[in-house]
């Protein structure tokens, strides 16, 4: 390194004072940025400037070192320095930005999905969503090349989802009112792989690789119906009070796993998702409020449960009933255990929505729950933005951003919304 010099930024007097050492033995020496490692200036012994980009690509064991430009009145640092600040992202990221055209195209779905769950800022429930939805419906493509996936076998594929979830659903919830059709999963399914596609295409170098190449998916459903994307279906249900009666009379009534009323009166009495609930935590509980990490939200900020009576005696019972069992280490800080779960805890809504269902009229669903809580309380004289404060839903349009409603601001709507819900169970 006696050839290279470091400067707290490169900039145009720092590059035109440069003068090549010639009392060195080399031929090329070296300007480094501090600023942003692995971004310089080389010099030949002919005094010609390139700048360079030089850095490891993470997990692979291999250094790159490649040319920008030649430094000229056009191609100056602040031409060069964002190009180089995308290699390094792209290296630290394991993935070598001068790769091959066909190398690029050799890249494998499963690869291409983990680089897309580890670059993008994803909750928690969201990777597991994508995981589990890559792996249900698109298991057999996975180490298949992405690019190698064509149009035709994208819209096949979306309509075969829709009819195997719709014939599956059918199935299970045969004796209900409520069922679905697969229309959503499918969509849901191609707008992951569509997120995926567009990923790589946006790191595509086209000075170096070509013109990028399109998104299938995007080609393969522009249309609407059975030629392309399924008319999602907006879910508007909610319980009336005859099913909220026989939900609670079920529910006084059970004989199965303790805590399975209690998951899904956390989605009625507090307005909680299923992840939100699964992943409850006693560090979560204070005297006056359940705080849910901003990481567990789908709303991605931190969020205060109001602690109404209802919910205090939900949680003394929880915790008498989780303190008489020897639970594992690593099962005994959660509301919702699971020693079967290698996280610990429940992690769907499924298990305890499901033994519940056998008993009920109707079908039963945590987003039905939610739902119910906000129009009980519009109902009671909530406003629109409180009963989207009570879920936790981002309010549309940059204005409503600055009401900001705490958890004391909720509770009295969630009280009115308790005192209801007492006189269907006397």
């Amino acid at each position: 390194m006696s050839d290279s010099i470091f400067v707290p930024e490169i900039t145009i007097p720092v590059l035109d004072s440069w003068r090549f050492n010639r009392a060195g033995g080399s031929n090329e020496q070296f300007l480094w940025e501090e600023k942003n490692p692995g971004f310089g200036v080389r010099q030949l012994r002919s005094g010609t400037k390139t700048f360079v980009v030089s850095g490891a690509i993470a997990g692979a064991n291999r250094t790159r070192r490649r040319v920008l430009g030649r430094y000229s009145n056009e191609f100056g640092p602040q031409q060069a320095r964002p190009k180089a600040k995308r290699f390094l992202g792209m290296m630290a990221d394991g993935e070598d930005p001068w790769a091959s055209p066909d190398e690029k195209r050799g890249k494998t779905l499963q690869r291409a999905m983990k680089d897309y769950i580890a670059k993008e800022r994803l909750a928690p429930a969201t990777v597991d969503d994508i995981e589990s939805t890559m792996g249900n419906h698109l298991l057999e493509w996975m180490d298949r090349p992405l690019f190698e996936i064509k149009r035709h076998e994208i819209m096949d594929r979306h309509n075969e989802i829709q009819e195997i979830v719709a014939a599956r659903n059918a199935e299970r919830f045969k004796s209900k009112e409520y069922a679905y059709d697969g229309r959503s999963t499918a969509n849901g399914t191609m707008r992951w792989l569509r997120a995926i596609f567009n990923r790589e295409i946006d790191r595509w170098d086209e000075d170096t690789d070509g013109p990028a190449p399109g998104n299938p998916v995007s080609v393969a459903l522009r249309r609407k119906g059975k030629k392309g994307w399924f008319q999602d279906r907006c879910r508007e249900r909610t319980l009336d009070d005859d099913e909220l009666r026989e939900l609670f009379a079920v529910m006084s009534a059970w004989q199965g796993n303790v805590l399975a009323p209690y998951f899904i009166k956390f989605a009625l009495y507090a307005g909680m998702r299923a992840n939100e609930i699964g992943n409850m935590n006693w560090e979560w509980v204070d005297k006056k409020s359940i705080i849910i990490p901003e990481a567990q939200t789908k709303a991605r900020r931190t969020f205060e449960v109001p602690i109404t009576a209802t919910i205090r005696t939900m949680l003394d019972e929880i915790r008498k009933h989780n303190d008489s069992f020897e639970l594992d280490q690593r099962c005994r800080s959660f509301l919702f255990p699971s020693e079967r779960a290698v996280s610990g805890h429940v992690t769907h809504y499924q298990w305890a929505a499901e033994a519940l269902r056998e008993k009920l009229s109707f079908h039963l669903n945590s987003h039905d729950l939610r739902r119910t809580l906000a129009s009980l309380a519009v109902r009671r004289g909530a406003s629109e933005r409180m009963a989207l404060s009570l879920l936790n839903d981002k309010p549309a349009g940059v204005a409503a951003n600055y009401i900001i409603l705490s958890a004391s601001d909720r509770q009295p709507w969630m009280e009115r919304v308790e005192r209801h819900l007492a006189t269907l169970q006397e």
